[in-house]
């Protein structure tokens, strides 16, 4: 395995006695949004297998980055230019994102914010306290006509009566796309207190949905989660019972990589705790003698884990910033062990599977570099957070920290720490992108009531 570099000036020197150690990927079909509209969202056809890095979480899988081919070919020589990196993800995320933004009867402009809602209120039903299960009950179109198979082993979709399908939310979702679904039913607890029959679709956000809540539901075909990462969905469970889950991947590459770019920027340049210092009246010098003294990034190395969309969209970022790009990932790149010692800043954009859990270790931490900066927007436990606390008490790295082992706590010991930036999971909390968020589940499940393929359904 030949060591490989994005932006150095030479490839990377081999450096012996550090075993490999690399993160894993998980596969699921997608399909191009340009292949999604020449089919004019008719379904019909078989979508072609791709890999992405990102199933469960942020990013995609590394042997499928439309293009990453051609960087993994480049990297052996010079730098790699941010359109050779960038291109190929940015077309794509633009091209959906515009889609998303503009379908049907939404509209964009000064006047017509794509995030401004003005949903119809007559076609959502907010649950009662006192209503069975925590939702208020409505008898379907159809229920007594259909025959609810419990095996569910060959019908994963609904069709037809569009009316007939029932639908429960765990929450109302922010956006225009909102109100073209049918009528939906608000549920006030989850998981439901009692069974629940003839709910066909759920629209999960962030709760878990497992065997134990499925029992609930013994007539679910669908479970629509919001987000790309569906690591609280038991998909396997799922399956077993002909439940299909699908989630809304490729909207959020580009706000993830901009909160990732913030982090390190805040952690290098002390910018949270020279704030903190300026509102606690502790400046005392003038500028040419600061009480704090931070690092550029221009000239620093950059070791990304994980090299799919987000991986790759931050990589462009950092370039154009100055800094050299190394990375891990399943398929290539420099082995875990070696980029944890050798970059300034470690980024972390894998998936959260069974592979990834605890990925990174307490002795990969201890590889760091002094002064080192980790940055974590994808799950809090692919890192040992034990030890990770452990390393930033000791002052010895920084870190900006958006997501936690066990959120929405967050170990007490950080929260009085200078060289930790603590964010409540924000990677994709904008406007726009949590809008086309709904965009992509509301797509999916009008397919699935239409009886038309799903759009983004997951496997695995």
């Amino acid at each position: 395995m030949r060591p490989e570099a994005v932006g150095a000036v030479g490839t990377v020197e081999r450096r012996e006695g550090f075993p490999g150690g690399q993160a894993q990927r998980v596969r699921r079909p997608v399909e191009r949004l340009d292949e999604r509209q020449r089919a004019g969202r008719r379904g019909g056809e078989q979508r072609a297998e791709v890999v992405w890095h990102d199933a469960r979480d942020i990013g995609v899988d590394d042997e499928d980055a439309a293009g990453l081919d051609a960087v993994q070919a480049d990297l052996h020589g010079g730098g790699l230019s941010a359109p050779r990196i960038g291109d190929g993800f940015r077309a794509n995320l633009d091209c959906r994102a515009r889609s998303v933004l503009v379908r049907r009867h939404d509209t964009c402009g000064p006047d017509n914010h794509a995030g401004r809602e003005d949903i119809a209120e007559h076609r959502l039903r907010k649950g009662l306290p006192d209503a069975p299960g925590g939702m208020q009950a409505r008898l379907p179109l159809r229920a007594r006509e259909r025959d609810h198979d419990r095996g569910h082993a060959v019908k994963p979709t609904s069709g037809g009566d569009t009316a007939a399908v029932r639908i429960a939310a765990t929450q109302r979702l922010p956006g225009m796309a909102w109100a073209e679904l049918p009528e939906v039913e608000l549920l006030a607890n989850w998981p439901p207190k009692h069974t629940l029959s003839a709910v066909e679709v759920l629209v999960a956000v962030v709760v878990r949905v497992g065997a134990e809540e499925l029992d609930l539901l013994p007539d679910l075909r669908l479970v629509a989660n919001y987000g790309a990462g569906y690591d609280t969905v038991d998909v396997a469970a799922c399956r077993e019972r002909g439940i299909a889950v699908t989630n809304t991947p490729g909207v959020l590459d580009a706000a993830v990589a901009d909160l990732t770019l913030a982090l390190i920027l805040a952690c290098r340049r002390h910018v949270v705790a020279a704030d903190r210092l300026v509102r606690e009246g502790r400046w005392r010098r003038r500028w040419a003698q600061p009480e704090l003294l931070g690092h550029d990034l221009g000239g620093s190395t950059l070791g990304l884990v994980g090299m799919g969309r987000i991986g790759s969209e931050v990589a462009q970022r950092a370039e154009a910033f100055g800094m050299r790009v190394v990375f891990n990932r399943r398929s290539g790149g420099l082995p875990l062990d070696m980029l944890m010692h050798t970059a300034d800043v470690v980024s972390l954009h894998v998936p959260l599977t069974p592979e990834t859990n605890g990925l990174v270790t307490r002795d990969h931490l201890a590889l760091m570099r002094d002064e080192a900066t980790l940055i974590n927007t994808a799950r809090g436990t692919i890192v040992d957070e034990d030890a990770l606390v452990d390393e930033l008490v000791s002052g010895r790295i920084s870190a900006g920290l958006d997501v936690f082992a066990d959120e929405p706590h967050v170990p007490q010991r950080l929260l009085g720490l200078p060289n930790v930036v603590l964010t409540p999971h924000i990677a994709s909390a904008t406007v726009e992108t949590r809008a086309a968020m709904t965009r992509v589940l509301v797509e999916n499940v009008l397919a699935f009531v239409r009886g038309e393929p799903l759009l983004d359904e997951v496997f695995s």
